[in-house]
């Protein structure tokens, strides 16, 4: 059996990416689903990018790192004020 634990390298207070389990064990030849959702509330347009690190008793992998990458696109709304705009 593997014990092992999740992480992400996300910045505190921008926890743009989270996990459903942060721990737990695998079985002798069985696997585990994690889930991974991603998050864009608060954020600006922009590419943001963390890693997925999972350390584990495995003696061949203890660390095992993949990317996870968020693409934001910009809210294309424009405000203009006053109510009126003049233009010469």
């Amino acid at each position: 059996m593997y014990d092992f634990k999740l992480y992400s390298s996300v910045p505190s207070g921008r926890d743009f990416v989270t996990a459903d389990t942060l721990d737990g064990t695998v079985p002798p030849g069985g696997s585990v689903d994690i889930n991974i959702t991603f998050n864009s509330t608060g954020l600006l347009g922009g590419d943001f990018n963390a890693d997925i690190i999972v350390l584990s008793n495995d003696p061949i992998n203890p660390e095992v790192r993949t990317a996870a990458k968020l693409t934001v696109l910009a809210d294309g709304m424009i405000i203009a004020g006053p109510d009126e705009c003049c233009f010469p």
